[in-house]
């Protein structure tokens, strides 16, 4: 008989909550009428859209008026980054970011950098942490804007933004912080983190698909030059019809997320104990300590050996979904300092708010046989 398969690629993307299915059922049904328009259709979508609002601020520790809806944590990257660059560009053309960012930071970054930018790529050590010594080192007079992951979509490694942020007071650089896997898993605080912007998505932390959205820090005001332009929906800051729906769905899961996380996270961290114990073939990558319960990347002793494809009763990955289409060694691992063939043949395992006991001791036996 063959063994169902047990979903292990939460890092990818979550399963949708079942109470955010039933708040989206009740939008799509009932809520119907353009945010933007001034009938009285359009009141209690309004109150819904600010609810929600309210509801993804709160998970960050931020005021609703500086949540501004994208379509997912790509386009939030992009609009910190094309943004702050183009509005302060007399400021300065110097950019930093780290080697272990997601695509969606590193290729507007290079992309920059083809325009006349200037870049500087931090290496992290061998752990997957930038040190704030080297920020330091890095920074310059006309430097903008710097851009750094707070959890790292393939370690789970969680970098120490609030130190790194302690390294850029007293100068005009911009803090850009991609809380795309971290947030919902982990407490944040705009103000503790010291960043200017944060990208957060829906779909990592039980929401829907195709939503995000992109903290702007207020006092004092950071300045965005617009992705696109059309009608003057959300300041014409990101014009468009707001999806109202997905914006319900995203604030129910920021809600849940909020209510849930200690408990979850003491549920995750027994089960990445669990994963790791009685596992003699596989070496951990990333730090043991400072990073998310809920993503475990493993690399087998013999470099050559690709585990994922043993493991075919469980959805697992290499690495990265968004970069499945380029295959090659992870540039995360790389950048770590490990060899091609580590890198190219790591296990990611990500797991969440409803897997079973059974499936990590399924997982965790199947690991151990390796």
């Amino acid at each position: 008989m063959t063994e169902p398969l047990s979903y292990f690629d939460y890092a990818a993307s979550t399963p949708v909550d079942p109470a955010v299915i039933a708040q989206m059922q009740v939008a799509l049904a009932d809520l119907y009428a353009n945010v933007s328009s001034n009938h009285s259709a359009a009141q209690p979508v309004r109150q819904a859209e600010q609810l929600a609002r309210e509801q993804v601020a709160s998970l960050v520790g931020a005021v609703a008026e500086s949540i501004l809806w994208t379509s997912g944590a790509t386009e939030s990257n992009n609009l910190a980054i094309f943004g702050v660059c183009d509005f302060y560009r007399r400021r300065g053309n110097h950019l930093i970011c780290s080697a272990t960012e997601h695509s969606s930071v590193l290729t507007p970054m290079r992309q920059l950098e083809k325009d006349g930018y200037e870049l500087t790529v931090l290496t992290p050590d061998s752990e997957g942490l930038v040190q704030p010594e080297q920020l330091q080192e890095a920074l310059r007079e006309e430097t903008i804007l710097v851009s750094i992951h707070h959890a790292n979509n393939e370690t789970g490694v969680l970098q120490d933004i609030p130190a790194l942020a302690e390294r850029l007071r007293g100068t005009s650089t911009l803090l850009h912080v991609d809380a795309a896997q971290s947030a919902g898993k982990t407490a944040i605080s705009v103000d503790e983190l010291g960043c200017d912007l944060l990208s957060l998505s829906a779909h990592k932390m039980y929401g829907p698909k195709g939503i995000g959205a992109l903290y702007i820090r207020r006092k004092p005001r950071v300045q965005l030059t617009p992705l696109f332009y059309g009608g003057g929906q959300q300041q014409a800051l990101r014009p468009g019809t707001l999806p109202t729906h997905q914006i319900i769905g995203f604030g129910r899961a920021a809600d849940i997320a909020n209510q849930q996380m200690v408990s979850e996270q003491e549920q995750l961290w027994q089960f990445h104990r669990a994963l790791l114990a009685g596992i003699n073939s596989f070496q951990l990558n990333g730090h043991s300590h400072q990073r998310l319960p809920g993503i475990i990347n493993l690399s087998h002793t013999d470099s050559q050996y690709d585990p994922v494809k043993e493991l075919t009763s469980f959805a697992l990955a290499n690495g990265a979904a968004c970069n499945s289409s380029q295959p090659g060694p992870s540039h995360v691992l790389r950048a770590m300092g490990r060899d091609a063939s580590n890198a190219a043949h790591a296990l990611r395992i990500s797991f969440g708010r409803f897997t079973t006991k059974d499936e990590i001791h399924r997982l965790g036996t199947a690991l151990s046989q390796l």
